[in-house]
């Protein structure tokens, strides 16, 4: 019945897939969930939501709005609730209000991380795309909402939005005061509003559908190098104390730096030697005028010993090297240079498929190219686990040791990042993989998931985002909070038949 209504209203004014027209990535994800949904329809602007938004009102449909449904890991393109109707709003790639001076853009949810690449190379290429390791096809708006972070300088991407619009679930935009009043350079350039600023409660939260959100970028600097140093599990603690004094030392000049274990370092490589997991890498980044790296230098011996430093040119002679004569690729510097130039370009702004390999460690027929690679569609299993760690050197050694002994006790390979987000606060990523087509598989790696979440919630630790799977039973355990106690009452005033993605961080 609802199918036939869905598509008798809104058809022929967007595009409306049935539940059996719909492809595997919406029945399906790489957390090995499945979910019956309704459909998808495909809005291309904000007319088109509010139409969908009063039907659902008037027949008490259930919506789930995703930016373009490349959420790999944590639930990709399906609801929540089975029987909702998937709104993908990946047709809606408006690119508008770009000041070429200040650095502030405005963009739709449909917008990727390729869209802003191609739109800022050809208007002057002064501005850094917030790249993250979800790659090219990957929504700028989405990470954004979930408060994502990357490895360029506006690594917290929430952070770096100034303003929003949405469509509220009876159908209403909501705007800031200064957009309503027409002041549109202050509000692109000031992050906050007159009065209460409600930007935040629109992110990680089901209270409407974003249709626009203002962004603050980060111009592209004469010189943009990285720092790597390799040391033994060890000496863990010592790398933490070197990471928090760069990140003091350095300031703006630094982006995010990563630490990761020997496991996510093979599994970059491609590496299919034994996994002893007995050293940790360094790896980040600086931004700054020609000759910074003198200064860089300075720091980093100041820290610690045995960094090395890439400028630029450094690049362009492996570039050489690795084009012009195929016997080096085969050389263990051509194998290593294969995967970090991939990482210096995201970097550089520029989105790369670097991570996509994680994704398929455990599939039988992983692609020889991933450019247009899905894991959810393609079978993959995988669940991101990313719980946040201040930067204290034993609390570190403490949950990465956890974080070892549970995969694998699960079977798990213990694959381990932690990415800085301030020189005060490590955010671990960890990939849980294993082989979706086998069930005994797909509950070792949920029961890991499962006991990740409880052993470090009980050591204080608690995961920035969470995956479908997991929002309904964190957020159970937590009913009584004070925060969602008020969550639900301002969610009871914005949508009272719960319409809009029903159990979404609640």
């Amino acid at each position: 019945m609802s199918e036939h209504l869905v598509r008798e209203s809104l058809s022929p004014d967007m595009e409306v897939l049935g539940k059996d027209e719909i492809s595997a990535k919406y029945r399906s994800s790489s957390l090995g969930i499945d979910r019956a949904t309704a459909g998808v329809i495909f809005p291309e602007n904000a007319e088109h939501i509010q139409k969908i938004l009063k039907l659902a009102h008037a027949h008490k449909l259930l919506l789930y709005p995703v930016s373009v449904g490349n959420n790999w890991g944590y639930g990709g393109s399906l609801p929540i609730k089975d029987g909702s109707w998937v709104v993908n709003l990946k047709k809606m790639k408006g690119i508008s209000e770009f000041n070429e001076e200040l650095g502030t853009i405005t963009l739709e949810p449909g917008v990727t991380q390729q869209d802003l690449y191609e739109f800022l190379f050809a208007n002057g290429n002064s501005w850094l795309v917030p790249t993250t390791g979800a790659g090219p096809r990957a929504s700028i708006m989405g990470n954004a909402l979930e408060r994502g972070y990357g490895l360029t300088p506006h690594f917290d991407h929430f952070r770096a939005v100034h303003d929003l619009e949405v469509i509220l679930a009876d159908g209403s935009l909501w705007q800031s005061n200064f957009r309503a009043r027409g002041a549109l350079d202050i509000n692109a350039a000031y992050p906050w509003d007159i009065g209460p600023s409600l930007t935040g409660i629109f992110s990680q939260s089901n209270f409407g559908i974003v249709v626009k959100a203002t962004i603050s970028l980060h111009r592209r600097a004469e010189e943009i190098g990285m720092f790597v140093k390799k040391l033994k599990a060890e000496n863990l603690k010592d790398a933490v104390v070197e990471i928090r004094q760069i990140k003091r030392d350095l300031g703006s000049l630094c982006g995010g730096i990563n630490l990761m274990n020997e496991s996510r370092m093979k599994a970059m490589l491609k590496s299919d030697q034994p996994e002893t997991n007995t050293t940790w890498t360094i790896a980040g980044n600086y931004y700054g005028p020609t000759g910074v790296n003198k200064l860089v230098r300075r720091v980093l011996s100041r820290v610690g010993t045995g960094y090395k430093i890439y400028r630029p040119y450094h690049f362009n002679l492996l570039d050489l090297l690795y084009n012009k004569f195929p016997s080096f690729r085969e050389t263990k510097l051509g194998k290593e240079y294969k995967v970090v130039r991939p990482g210096y370009d995201i970097f550089c702004g520029k989105p790369q498929l670097v991570a996509f390999p994680l994704a398929y460690l455990k599939h039988d027929n992983p692609p020889t190219s991933f450019e247009t690679a899905d894991p959810d569609a393609d079978g993959c299993g995988l669940i991101w686990f990313t719980p946040l760690i201040p930067m204290d050197p034993s609390k570190v050694e403490l949950v990465t040791d956890t974080i070892h002994r549970i995969c694998k006790a699960h079977g798990m390979p213990p694959m381990i990042t932690l990415t800085t987000l301030s020189e005060k606060c490590f955010d671990a990523s960890v990939p849980i993989v294993f082989n979706r087509r086998d069930p005994s598989a797909v509950k070792s790696a949920q029961d890991c998931l499962q006991v990740l979440h409880t052993e470090l919630s009980k050591l204080g630790s608690e995961p920035y985002r969470l995956s479908i799977g997991t929002m309904n039973k964190i957020f159970k355990e937590n009913q009584i909070s004070p925060s969602q106690i008020l969550v639900k009452k301002i969610k009871n005033v914005l949508d009272p038949q719960n319409i809009l993605a029903a159990g979404r961080y609640e």
